[in-house]
């Protein structure tokens, strides 16, 4: 049960990140956009704490 709600809970991380990847970050290209979505879609809780932690402040 808590497996379940820890990854519900990344599920949500990450469709959170992405779309503030995608809404607020203009400046980049689409294809990092997308790059960067799929490395976090597939390394859920690493790539959450990596694009909060050194990849969101960097981009503008």
């Amino acid at each position: 049960m808590w497996a379940e709600i820890i990854y519900w809970i990344g599920v949500l991380c990450c469709i959170w990140c992405v779309y503030d990847l995608f809404a607020r970050k203009r400046s980049i290209e689409t294809p990092l956009k997308v790059l960067l979505a799929l490395v976090l879609l597939f390394f859920s809780w690493i790539g959450i704490v990596v694009y909060l932690l050194f990849i969101r402040d960097k981009m503008k």
